[in-house]
């Protein structure tokens, strides 16, 4: 038997919003930029790939995505 105990960063997000003359200076009412990177760690001793899945239905590891995004409100 296994010791299958983990901590694990699933979701983050990071965002900025930018205000001053970028944003006045145009049509813009609102301008923010985001990354968001989701299975982004996972510390454990367990030896399989996962200690959430059983191995035997799943032969591969949880992916490790990232999104850049813009949300643009125009005036």
């Amino acid at each position: 038997h296994e010791d299958a105990t983990y901590v694990r960063l699933r979701n983050l997000t990071l965002g900025y919003n930018f205000k001053g003359k970028l944003i006045k200076s145009s049509n813009i009412n609102n301008c923010r930029l985001y990354v968001d990177a989701q299975n982004l760690w996972t510390s454990t001793n367990f030896s399989g790939l996962d200690p959430e899945i059983d191995n035997n239905s799943a032969p591969y590891p949880i992916q490790r995505t990232f999104s850049i995004g813009l949300n643009v409100t125009l005036n």
